[in-house]
Protein backbone atom coordinates (compact mmCIF):
# COMPACT_ATOMS: atom_id res chain seq x y z
CA UNK A 1 0.00 0.00 0.00
CA UNK A 2 1.25 3.32 -0.83
CA UNK A 3 2.06 6.09 1.74
CA UNK A 4 -0.43 9.20 1.43
CA UNK A 5 1.60 12.27 0.12
CA UNK A 6 1.99 14.37 3.16
CA UNK A 7 4.02 17.94 2.96
CA UNK A 8 7.45 17.14 2.80
CA UNK A 9 7.09 14.21 1.24
CA UNK A 10 10.25 12.83 -0.82
CA UNK A 11 12.19 15.85 0.51
CA UNK A 12 15.85 14.83 1.04
CA UNK A 13 17.62 15.06 3.75
CA UNK A 14 20.77 16.90 4.17
CA UNK A 15 23.70 14.80 4.26
CA UNK A 16 26.44 15.64 6.08
CA UNK A 17 29.42 13.52 4.90
CA UNK A 18 31.40 13.64 1.94
CA UNK A 19 30.07 11.01 -0.76
CA UNK A 20 31.12 9.96 -4.04
CA UNK A 21 28.01 10.62 -5.38
CA UNK A 22 25.12 13.41 -4.51
CA UNK A 23 21.79 14.15 -6.14
CA UNK A 24 20.56 17.27 -6.68
CA UNK A 25 18.01 17.17 -3.51
CA UNK A 26 20.63 16.21 -1.47
CA UNK A 27 22.92 19.06 -2.72
CA UNK A 28 20.25 21.60 -2.45
CA UNK A 29 19.49 20.27 1.33
CA UNK A 30 23.02 21.05 2.28
CA UNK A 31 22.78 24.68 0.55
CA UNK A 32 19.64 25.30 2.05
CA UNK A 33 18.10 25.98 -1.31
CA UNK A 34 15.13 24.11 -4.18
CA UNK A 35 16.37 21.42 -5.72
CA UNK A 36 15.31 23.26 -8.87
CA UNK A 37 17.72 26.41 -7.49
CA UNK A 38 20.39 23.81 -7.27
CA UNK A 39 19.58 22.73 -11.12
CA UNK A 40 20.21 26.22 -12.58
CA UNK A 41 23.34 26.49 -10.80
CA UNK A 42 25.19 23.52 -11.64
CA UNK A 43 24.00 23.79 -14.83
CA UNK A 44 25.22 27.70 -15.16
CA UNK A 45 28.73 25.73 -13.95
CA UNK A 46 28.28 23.40 -16.29
CA UNK A 47 28.29 20.21 -14.41
CA UNK A 48 28.47 16.97 -15.91
CA UNK A 49 25.62 14.74 -14.39
CA UNK A 50 25.39 10.85 -13.94
CA UNK A 51 21.75 10.23 -15.20
CA UNK A 52 20.62 6.48 -13.58
CA UNK A 53 16.81 5.91 -14.00
CA UNK A 54 14.67 8.77 -12.99
CA UNK A 55 18.12 9.45 -10.63
CA UNK A 56 20.34 13.06 -11.36
CA UNK A 57 23.84 12.16 -9.73
CA UNK A 58 26.85 14.58 -9.24
CA UNK A 59 29.64 12.95 -9.00
CA UNK A 60 32.74 14.67 -6.43
CA UNK A 61 34.94 15.04 -9.01
CA UNK A 62 32.48 17.50 -10.63
CA UNK A 63 31.95 19.44 -7.86
CA UNK A 64 35.57 19.59 -6.95
CA UNK A 65 36.40 20.66 -10.36
CA UNK A 66 33.38 23.24 -11.03
CA UNK A 67 31.84 24.69 -7.95
CA UNK A 68 34.43 24.29 -5.31
CA UNK A 69 32.42 26.57 -2.98
CA UNK A 70 29.95 24.27 -3.10
CA UNK A 71 32.46 21.47 -2.50
CA UNK A 72 34.03 23.43 0.76
CA UNK A 73 30.32 23.54 2.33
CA UNK A 74 29.86 19.83 2.10
CA UNK A 75 32.80 19.87 3.83
CA UNK A 76 32.22 21.93 6.51
CA UNK A 77 28.85 20.32 7.28
CA UNK A 78 30.75 16.85 7.36
CA UNK A 79 32.87 18.48 10.07
CA UNK A 80 30.91 19.31 12.06
CA UNK A 81 28.06 16.62 12.05
CA UNK A 82 31.92 14.80 13.29
CA UNK A 83 31.86 17.17 16.31
CA UNK A 84 28.35 16.52 17.11
CA UNK A 85 28.58 12.86 16.79
CA UNK A 86 31.61 12.79 18.93
CA UNK A 87 30.37 14.40 22.31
Amino acid sequence: MKKPLTPGAGRAEAVAEVLPLYTVPQLAALAKTSRFRMARLLETHRVEVVRSGRSVLVPLSELEEKVPLLLDAIEAAARAQKRVDSK
